[in-house]
This record gives C-alpha cells, sequence and structure tokens, in this order.
C-alpha cells in the first residue's frame, strides 16, 4: 500500500531548514589552528613564518601576483628556502 505524499511545499521548506542547519553547522566548527615547529630548544610559529615568506616572496612584485608558493623549512641550516611562481626562488633566516 502506498504512503500518502505530504505536501511539496512542506517537503521543500523541511529541506531548507536542514540546509541551513547544515550550512550553520560548518561556520561554526571553524577552529583557530596553530602550528609551531620544534627542534632542539628552538620553538617557530608556522603562521609567521608563511606571512614573513610572501613578503620576501613579494618584494620586487605584486603580492596579487603570486598564485603558488612553495617553503622549505630547513632548521638545522636556520633557513626557509621558497619559490614562487615556480620562477622565484630565495630564502630567508628562521
Amino acid at each position: 500500500m502506498a504512503r500518502p505524499r505530504k505536501n511539496a511545499a512542506a517537503e521543500t521548506a523541511a529541506a531548507a531548514k536542514s540546509e541551513k542547519k547544515t550550512a550553520a553547522a560548518k561556520k561554526d566548527s571553524k577552529a583557530e589552528v596553530s602550528v609551531y615547529l620544534q627542534m632542539g630548544s628552538s620553538e617557530w610559529d608556522i603562521s609567521s613564518l608563511q606571512e614573513k615568506v610572501m613578503g620576501a616572496a613579494a618584494a620586487g612584485h605584486k603580492a596579487s601576483e603570486i598564485k603558488k608558493l612553495a617553503v622549505y623549512l630547513k632548521p638545522e641550516d636556520g633557513k626557509i628556502y621558497y619559490t614562487a611562481n615556480e620562477d622565484i626562488a630565495g630564502s630567508i633566516d628562521l
């Protein structure tokens, strides 16, 4: 025996309400993340290093021109090596 179907408007409203709850849950679930690199007695905040590298890579260029940035941390050398857009390369001190 077939079940009677609910009103289509009621089904649409319920689906929209469910989507809003899901979107709100996703928005609330963003946590603040801190990443640190520790080696020996030294510690570096990766977020601040990323900003420092971006500034160095953008020197002489517009920051908006950098589309791809690769960062290589070498604590044993005390350096951060980077390439930007595959044609800019350099290093900065940790």
